[in-house]
């Protein structure tokens, strides 16, 4: 079918801001204004209110609904082991036959990660993509075996005209490139979402629009949805051209010394201008951590990174190169456990051993939250010889994407809205964009600090708040190997209650064996350290339904799986508390039989040692 094709081959249609000819039409126009109008707008948002992440918002009127973002947010929690959390999509698939398309601002995690989950469950007519924003949507869509969806490229030049709206797009600078904001025409009245933006005036790749922004200002926005992550952050940010100068004198000073940087993997202006630096210091080039990874080779694939394939190493041939000629970039500079960067402090990581000539740069800040994880980190390093540098005010090698308080002043002063509802932001983030707003002498009833599932309806150029739709957390607990059955827990009340239980089996898919766990971890449940027998049985249970799974001659899927697993220690936990947590299994796959055979060998030598080590003690 048409609608299950991603139009992979179909090319931009760049659209003149005067020629309207080659858009997206449907051959009604919008209202014309000056009449009083009985059809209200409504901008709404299901996900970024109150939070920073799982960004989506929505225009609707009439028989029409556009989405903007749909974006997910990793839970705090790693106990917790669940892949993320989305969006509530009950609201959109009430109203599933309005929507007319997703619009998409930009290719982070947060505007673009549940875009899989949202075309499952919704049909998406089509989605509207900057450029690297839809190869990385296309990786997505392909790996989560999600529904496909026809995808259209825009820029700032692209127009959609449609029966109600006239919609357009202006350049805005963030941290990956073809950042986008959004106009909404209506006879209502003009709707702008800003997407994430800064005044960045001397920026490594592309430039805000300040001319077409002043513009849209100067013909008059009734409401505004804006950026507010750095809402506290005092006046402007540090340029990222100044972070480059800082990253320079580090390679300058230090060619002696092999150089592992450690970033954001979404940063893809940071990872461009490292990669510029390793060229003219002659560095070779090794990349860590999947996310990185996927990053780097669509970069190239569509050249916003420019290198040959001569400059970059594969990590088992690392040894073979000298420490002044490499540049090692990887993932984990906010401590998370699993990523590059600790597996090498640990010394986990099989062809990278941390060790005195070794120059750790932490090309990041600490996200709020992470700094102690953040400092274990920088201790593990530090006691295996390593030195480091992070972003401090001697030594700045970051700066945010997101714009400081001048630039949200300046937003502000140049589009004056009638109303402003600042967004993607926690609520003390909003309070401070609001009050920035009231300064420039904004009426405060004009400005909406809300939550998500709030929308705002607009009628002949007066807003007022109206009724809320759903906008809770989902919990989303993956997918099968055909990316079928995306599986969601969304009953709060339920995880809030009962606690939730992890479940975490190591499957080779290539024997059907279980080659790790079953590992259960509980939270907001009964504790596993004093219920260490019930924990055990039913370790015990999981595992034997598991093997009676592979056994059997059905076709095995993740799918299967998990829902074997949830439904053996659903059972085990009513039969002995009379509860109902919600249980999240968690296959890990392994797929090649070397590593596993590499693995249960070096465990069975950790084995030996100790036990070695123990009749020594004895004697």
């Amino acid at each position: 079918m048409k609608d299950d094709k991603i139009a992979s081959k179909e090319k931009a249609v760049d659209v003149p801001v005067k020629d309207t000819k080659n858009a997206d039409n449907n051959n009604d126009s919008v209202t014309k204004r000056g009449l009083k109008y009985e059809l209200p707008t409504y901008v709404g948002a299901l996900g970024g209110l109150g939070e920073v992440g799982k960004n989506m918002y929505f225009v609707e009127e009439g028989n029409e609904l556009w989405i903007i973002d749909s974006g997910v947010k990793f839970s705090d929690d790693p106990n917790l082991a669940i892949e993320g959390i989305i969006p509530n999509f009950d609201y959109l698939e009430k109203n599933q036959r309005k929507i007319r398309g997703l619009i998409v601002t930009h290719g982070h995690e947060d505007h673009i990660g549940s875009i899989p989950h949202l075309v499952q469950r919704i049909n998406i007519p089509k989605i509207y993509a900057p450029k690297i924003a839809l190869e990385l949507i296309k990786k997505k869509i392909s790996e989560k075996g999600a529904r496909r969806v026809p995808m259209q490229l825009i820029s700032n030049k692209y127009r959609i005209k449609s029966r109600n709206f006239e919609i357009s797009f202006f350049n805005v600078n963030h941290s990956i490139p073809d950042s986008l904001g959004v106009e909404f025409k209506s006879a209502n009245g003009t709707i702008v979402s800003t997407g994430d933006f800064k005044f960045d005036l001397t920026p490594v790749g592309q430039k805000t629009d300040f001319f077409k922004i002043n513009n849209i200002g100067n013909e008059g926005v009734s409401i505004l949805l804006a950026d507010s992550t750095n809402a506290l952050v005092p006046n402007f940010s540090t340029s990222e051209s100044d972070v480059m100068v800082e990253l320079e004198k580090i390679f300058k000073s230090n060619k002696s010394k092999r150089l592992i940087l450690s970033t954001f993997a979404s940063n893809v202006y940071r990872v461009e201008t490292v990669v510029e630096l390793a060229k003219k210091y002659n560095r070779k080039i090794a990349i860590f951590g999947w996310s990185m990874q996927k990053g780097f080779t669509i970069s190239r694939k569509i050249k916003y990174i420019d290198i040959d394939d001569s400059m970059i190493v594969d990590e088992k041939e690392i040894k073979n190169v000298k420490d002044s000629e490499l540049l090692i970039i990887c993932t984990g500079s906010q401590g998370e456990e699993n990523a590059a960067l600790n597996k090498i402090a640990d010394g986990k990581q099989k062809y990278v051993k941390a060790g005195k000539n070794d120059l750790f740069i932490f090309s990041s800040s600490p996200i709020p939250g992470n700094y102690r994880k953040v400092q274990m980190l920088h201790n593990k390093i530090l006691r295996k010889g390593s030195s480091i540098v992070d972003n401090k005010f001697s030594s700045k090698v970051h700066t945010s994407g997101h714009g400081s308080k001048k630039e949200n002043e300046l937003m502000l002063s140049m589009l004056k809205p009638r109303y402003f509802f600042p967004v993607h932001g926690e609520h003390r983030m909003l309070l401070a964009h609001k009050e920035s707003a009231v300064k420039l002498g904004m009426n405060p009833k004009n400005v909406f600090v809300l939550r998500n599932g709030s929308r705002i309806r607009l009628l002949n150029g007066i807003a007022k708040v109206d009724t809320p739709v759903p906008g809770d957390d989902v919990f989303v607990d993956g997918s099968d190997l055909l990316g079928q059955n995306i599986k969601v827990l969304s009953d709060r009340t339920q995880m809030t209650g009962n606690g939730v239980i992890s479940i975490a089996v190591g499957v080779d898919s290539t024997t059907n064996t279980i080659i790790d766990g079953p590992k259960i971890t509980s939270k907001g449940f009964v504790t596993i350290k004093d219920n260490k027998e019930f924990f055990t049985t039913m370790e015990t249970k999981v595992k034997e339904s598991l093997v009676k799974v592979f056994e059997s001659k059905e076709r095995i899927t993740f799918s299967l799986l998990k829902n074997t697993i949830r439904e053996t220690a659903e059972k085990e936990i009513f039969d002995r508390y009379k509860l109902s947590p919600i249980v999240i299994p968690v296959i890990l796959k392994k797929e090649n039989p070397n590593d596993i055979k590499e693995e249960q060998a070096n465990k069975t030598k950790d084995k030996a040692k100790d036990k070695k080590t123990q009749t020594e003690k004895k004697k």
